[in-house]
């Protein structure tokens, strides 16, 4: 197989004189005029060629923080997505979906989102019990944090996971561990063959986005798929292991950085708070007619997961969404002294006080952020603002002072949803002054940073000569119009020098 291509006859983004990019054996080999690299390189005419047309080419994207093979589950068809759905649709989905299984089959479904319902009150047992008499139901907020069982659900709670308690909500609700212990046990009796459906699944959806990269947010059960499926080279991945997966990978001799260049394990995950959408983020001032939210594990225990990390070699990748618990996460770092070269990250980071941001930047921790969550949820008439307030609204994702502040930041998706070309139109375009940035420093978030929080920016994340050739091709040569238009797409994307993806064009 010739593995030479010659992109040519487009913009190549950060090389203003180039109009071409050569890629040979998996890597750039060169940046110029096409001209030029075709003398010098001797393209001929039996060479591979994929003329840009005048559009712009740029570096692979890299997802920093992603739920991938629950993205592919729902991309598969194995759960049901109710992504976009108002309430009536959402229930109207489930019913059918008992409809095509059998009596007594789990349909478990993800997406819902009532901040945009008529009525923005969850979804309820009630209606779940009416939708699906016959099947057990489970049906996950979009942002994770909150699961709604029907009656039928409620009863076939996996045995091997601590039934929740509900302390006042209503029934069948459940928060947190709760919702992350039951996603684990459905997944834990589905084949390899359903696991490589869902994969295969998720990584056409990426590089539909072009990306090219992710960051996995991974159960311990997620590692050992991941791990086998990642043999098949369909996108790079960078492995975060939820806390109960360190000891047995760490006796293995695995750390940050270990692996190859498509699965290298990044850093240990832990939850420190909740959401804002399930108003259980823990916050200073108490959300609007609730609580003030709740930190997931004392001082103590966030200290020594840092401490055992950092004294193993682990980087640690902390979801913090509050200001409360923006600073437990901060306070710990700073009582044990943890090492900055292994790039620390806090995820999410969405309502820091302004001191934060110097404490963040003084201890050299890196962040991974989501300007999609603006998007969706900020702005005037919001879920922020129903939840926060307009003031705190205005405060949130402060996209601009953490950049000013010298912070590293790298772009994730989280899953909604994963579309960098949404979060960068997110970023560009976000409500509030304080919440925007430019359109450079968007893709680089997207890219060379989020390649750096893995610590392979010295390998893919940028377009220079002997990086990995992973990259993006977009449907218009002005980029910056075309997004601020909400007209850009990712028209192509090559993953290690072979054409992944390619839309049609008319």
């Amino acid at each position: 197989m010739n593995r030479t291509l010659l992109l040519e006859n487009g913009v190549v983004y950060g090389h203003p004189a180039a109009d071409a990019v050569l890629l040979r054996e998996g890597r750039i080999l060169a940046i110029g005029e096409r001209h030029d690299l075709r003398g010098r390189f001797n393209v001929s005419a039996r060479s591979r060629v994929f003329p840009l047309d005048g559009r712009m080419v740029i570096p692979g994207f890299i997802d920093a923080h992603t739920h991938f093979l629950q993205t592919g589950w729902v991309a598969s068809g194995r759960v049901i997505s109710l992504v976009g759905l108002s309430r009536e649709e959402a229930v109207e989905a489930i019913s059918a979906a008992g409809t095509r299984q059998p009596d007594g089959e789990w349909i478990l479904a993800r997406g819902w989102d009532e901040s945009s319902w008529a009525s923005p009150m969850y979804l309820s047992q009630q209606e779940l019990d009416r939708a699906a008499p016959r099947h057990p139901v489970a049906a996950v907020r979009i942002d994770g944090h909150i699961m709604v069982l029907n009656s039928l659900g409620t009863g076939r709670w996996p045995p091997e996971i601590e039934r929740p308690l509900h302390d006042g909500e209503e029934p069948g609700v459940v928060r947190e561990e709760a919702v992350f212990a039951f996603g684990r046990a459905m997944e834990a009796g589905l084949g390899p063959r359903v696991q490589d459906r869902a994969f295969q699944a998720a990584a056409e959806l990426a590089h539909s986005l072009g990306i090219t990269s992710v960051h996995a947010m991974a159960s311990p059960w997620d590692v050992d798929v991941y791990r086998r499926v990642c043999e098949r080279r369909l996108i790079r991945m960078n492995v975060c292991p939820e806390r109960p997966a360190a000891e047995a990978l760490t006796a293995k001799g695995i750390r940050t950085g270990s692996g190859d260049e498509w699965l290298r394990y990044g850093g240990i995950k832990l939850f420190a708070d909740g959401s804002i959408g399930a108003a259980n983020a823990a916050v200073g001032e108490p959300f609007i007619g609730r609580t003030r939210g709740r930190l997931n594990h004392s001082d103590e225990d966030v200290q020594e997961f840092i401490a055992d990390c950092d004294r193993r070699g682990w980087q640690t990748v902390i979801h913090a969404i509050g200001d409360r618990a923006i600073e437990q996460v901060l306070a710990a770092h700073e009582a044990v002294g943890s090492t900055p070269d292994l790039r620390h990250r806090i995820e999410h980071y969405e309502l820091p006080q302004e001191p934060h941001l110097a404490r963040t930047e003084a201890l050299g921790i890196w962040l991974c952020v989501q300007p999609n969550f603006i998007g969706q949820w900020s702005g005037p008439d919001s879920l922020y603002v129903e939840r926060l307030g307009d003031s705190r609204d205005r405060k949130s994702n402060p996209l601009r002072a953490i950049l000013d502040a010298g912070i590293h930041v790298g772009f994730g998706s989280d899953g909604m949803p994963m579309g960098p070309l949404y979060g960068i139109r997110s970023a560009l375009q976000a409500p509030y002054p304080g919440q925007r940035i430019g359109f450079d420093e968007a893709i680089a978030a997207y890219t060379q940073n989020a390649a750096a929080l893995s610590h392979e920016e010295h390998i893919k994340g940028s377009l220079d000569e002997g990086k990995r050739a992973d990259l993006a091709v977009l449907s218009s040569s002005d980029a910056v119009a075309s997004m601020s238009a909400g007209e850009v797409k990712v028209d192509a994307t090559f993953l290690d020098g072979d054409l992944v993806f390619e839309r049609a064009r008319a």
